[in-house]
């Protein structure tokens, strides 16, 4: 459908609507641009726009995989009949590792404590597609550097793993001044090289968002996860959209009153607007 409304659970006076079409024209015009796969980001209800939806509009375009922040997301996915790739993009608990591996989604690894739990979930649900996750810079999610190989290899033996993919996060991306950027880049290139030493290749090496899928070639990779883009927004003040791009939200609402107000009249509780005095 090409425009859907979204209401909460009783009829408002003030509604959103999404165009659905424009969304899977967004994906495809920045597909067409990045010329990589994309994983198209639904997280936090699509940023507004609905999981559901916005997910169909964006396999619709071509979306090579759905990026979810939590394992509920990426259920509630499955649970209306998407069954195209899903990675779990945030941190993931080992908890709950294996019901994501058991409904076959994705999710990034990076500590000992989830090698733990991949020895027994292997043997449960076969295989278990992970990401390792390396924090070049960014700070949060991740293993060190000097740690990737070592876990690489430890997941490499554990029957019933498949390593899927690796992948890092740009935390500097949108600031095209500073080098941290490169810097990141540089070391992800370097653990790339060590794993294919060892014999470790995985399919899907990954590290750029919308901003670095934009404007940094070298980061694209074999997939880029895009989020804020796809829904019309540019990522930075600083970067416009390729034509065609453009907003599928729209805000509506019905008027059920005006006033004319005199000047030097307040607005609001604690006077929070004045209506101005000349003009």
């Amino acid at each position: 459908m090409i425009g859907v409304n979204i209401f909460d659970t009783l009829p408002r006076d003030c509604w959103v609507k999404i165009n659905t079409e424009q969304l899977t024209n967004n994906l495809r015009i920045l597909n067409k641009f990045v010329q990589t796969p994309v994983l198209a980001v639904v997280k936090a209800n699509a940023y507004g726009h609905g999981y559901v939806y916005a997910a169909h509009a964006f396999l619709n375009g071509g979306a090579s995989y759905l990026g979810v922040a939590s394992l509920a997301e990426a259920m509630l996915l499955r649970q209306t009949g998407i069954n195209a790739p899903i990675l779990i993009i945030s941190g993931i608990l080992p908890s709950e590792m294996i019901k994501a591996a058991q409904n076959g989604f994705e999710f990034f690894v990076w500590n000992k404590h989830h090698l733990d739990v991949l020895r027994e979930t292997a043997s449960k649900s076969s295989p278990v597609r992970v990401h390792i996750k390396v924090n070049t810079g960014m700070g949060r999610l991740g293993c060190w550097p000097h740690e990737a190989v070592s876990i690489s290899t430890e997941l490499d033996r554990i029957h019933g793993v498949e390593i899927t993919g690796l992948a890092t996060h740009f935390g500097s991306a949108y600031d095209l001044t500073l080098p941290d950027t490169s810097r990141q880049i540089e070391q992800f290139n370097q653990i790339i090289h060590s794993l294919a030493i060892i014999g470790i290749r995985p399919r899907i090496i990954h590290a750029a968002n919308s901003f670095g899928a934009l404007c940094y070639p070298n980061m694209r990779f074999d997939m880029v996860r895009m989020g804020i883009s796809l829904y019309g927004v540019p990522p930075s003040d600083i970067l416009a959209l390729p034509d065609g791009v453009k907003t599928a939200l729209t805000w509506h609402t019905r008027i059920t009153s005006t006033n004319v107000l005199p000047k030097g009249h307040a607005v609001g509780y604690f006077r929070e607007y004045i209506m101005p005095e000349t003009g």
